[in-house]
């Protein structure tokens, strides 16, 4: 739970003074620090397994965690090391790849182990392609899943939000109005946050809050200080798979509504978003 939450020094705490590890254990630590930005804490953490307690399992978190610092040299190693890979090791493997701009070697790969109509490799490929800012060959990707997964909305989103990253106004409308056509219903965005014990939900261009004219403000007063300070909104980042997230950025965003009302209501506890 606090490792899931981001509670990282509590969960640590409570990990070491465990007398019993058994391999459960070990891999809710490592992904904990693999989700909340600290892939080597979690390699570091998987060196000290036992070796006999590593099964296939444990080998995906030691690969969710290369894949989370980047670390591709570590994460062939563990590939290597399985017996048996199956299509979540070999998916995180073109994960790894993608997200270090290694998209040569990631096709390599997936041309050597004959997954390329695979839904989860394409999109692990479609990750690196967005980060590294490779808009044609991520839009092939797309279309190519589009055409494996016709009722998936989240593909038609993906798409949806690639044009918009291109400024592509009208690509992006169409794209909509082929979701509505085929009576596809995107996800809504939630983010919460705790405050004194309680959990805040918010959604995408939530005014419900109590105290939403205060959130909106101090999340304008936030905008207009980094426009100031020469920043400007990557809108490529506010995608999360959800259509109505990138029409309401940046003030409407449910992560940013969030933070928002961690700023307001509190300077100096630790928030957890």
């Amino acid at each position: 739970m606090y490792a899931k939450s981001g509670r990282l020094e509590y969960a640590s705490i409570i990990f070491s003074r465990m007398k019993s590890k058994d391999i459960v254990s070990w891999t809710v630590m490592i992904l904990g620090y693999s989700l909340h930005g600290q892939g080597h804490l979690g390699v570091d953490l998987f060196q000290k397994i036992p070796s006999i307690d590593i099964d296939e399992i444990s080998y995906v978190t030691a690969l969710y965690a290369c894949c989370a610092s980047r670390m591709v040299e570590e994460g062939m190693h563990y590939f290597n090391c399985i017996k048996s890979p199956k299509l979540v090791h070999c998916a995180l493997v073109v994960q790894l790849l993608a997200r270090a701009g290694k998209c040569d070697q990631a096709r390599a790969f997936i041309n050597e182990r004959s997954i390329k109509r695979e839904p989860e490799v394409l999109r692990a490929l479609i990750d690196g392609c967005r980060i590294h800012r490779n808009i044609t060959t991520g839009k092939r990707l797309i279309e190519h899943l589009c055409d494996l997964e016709p009722l998936n909305v989240d593909n038609y989103i993906m798409m949806s939000n690639y044009y918009a990253q291109s400024g592509k106004n009208d690509m992006v409308d169409i794209w909509k109005e082929t979701i509505r056509d085929m009576d596809l219903k995107p996800k809504i965005a939630y983010s919460w946050i705790e405050f004194r014990n309680k959990v805040h939900v918010f959604k995408t261009g939530d005014v419900s809050h109590p105290r939403s004219e205060a959130i909106y403000w101090e999340l304008e007063c936030l905008m207009k200080n980094f426009e100031e300070g020469g920043s400007q909104w990557a809108p490529e980042f506010g995608f999360h798979d959800v259509d109505e997230e990138r029409e309401c950025v940046p003030t409407g965003h449910s992560e940013l509504l969030a933070i928002s009302f961690g700023l307001i209501s509190t300077k100096v506890r630790v928030l957890f978003v």
